[in-house]
This record gives structure tokens, C-alpha cells and sequence, in this order.
């Protein structure tokens, strides 16, 4: 399952955690592959993304403009495993 991480181009403090965040997920959820780009990226315009962090599951915005939850984001992907 690929995780998008959108990120500014200079990284705040809420990208770093989010980055933190996903490396842990990563570890609990086998097949989870952790994609990082910028928002200047091409792909990431595509999902017209304007605030940063944002998270995208399987082309679905989980978080935007702040940090997921990983509690949350771990339900998420084992309901999306099941």
C-alpha cells in the first residue's frame, strides 16, 4: 500500500512529524511504502494539494495542513488490508 507524504520545500516542524509518524506506521503494516515529495513535485499538483503536510492513501487525502493521527491512520490502513 503507498503512503504519499507531501511535504513543503523547506520542512516544518509538522512535515517532520509527519514524516516521523509514517516511518512508525510503517513498521507496524507490512506492504506500507512511504513516497515523499515536495509540493512543487508534478504529482503532487495533481491532487491540488495547498497545504502541507498532507498525507494520500490510495488517492485519498487523510490529512492535510497537519500531522495524521496515527492511531487513526493505523485503523485506517488495516481496515483497508482486511
Amino acid at each position: 500500500m503507498r503512503i504519499l507524504l507531501v511535504t513543503a520545500e523547506v520542512e516544518c516542524a509538522k512535515c517532520r512529524e509527519a514524516k516521523a509518524i509514517l516511518a512508525r506506521v510503517a513498521e507496524q503494516i507490512e506492504g506500507v511504502e512511504i513516497v515523499s515529495m515536495r509540493t512543487s513535485d508534478p504529482e503532487a499538483a495533481v491532487y491540488g494539494i495547498v497545504m502541507s503536510p498532507t498525507v494520500i492513501v490510495e488517492n485519498t487525502i487523510i490529512a492535510s495542513g497537519r500531522p495524521p493521527n496515527e492511531k487513526k491512520l493505523v485503523a485506517f490502513l488495516q481496515a483497508q488490508q482486511a
